[in-house]
């Protein structure tokens, strides 16, 4: 199940990655050592359960800014105690 699973995962990366996501999973998993299909789970896993929030705003000088609200929920690893 695990392999189907990464499997699916991978298709839909060579699919719909787009720069520099593409490249810094490629980057990632070679410099890492692990399957790309492994890594593309585990990012895309992440991205689907995890309910993080962010918000990008331009002021009237044109600064950029950025912020995000980490909403781990139960995942208690990835939470401040």
């Amino acid at each position: 199940l695990q392999h189907a699973m990464e499997d699916i995962m991978f298709q839909w990366f060579v699919r719909n990655a787009v720069e520099p996501y593409r490249s810094e999973i490629y980057y990632f998993a070679k410099c890492a050592n692990i399957p790309l299909g492994a890594i593309v789970t585990v990012n895309l896993v992440y991205d689907m359960t995890v309910s993080c929030t962010g918000i990008v705003a331009e002021d009237d000088n044109g600064i950029i800014y950025h912020g995000r609200n980490l909403d781990y929920g139960e995942i208690p690893l990835l939470r401040n105690s």
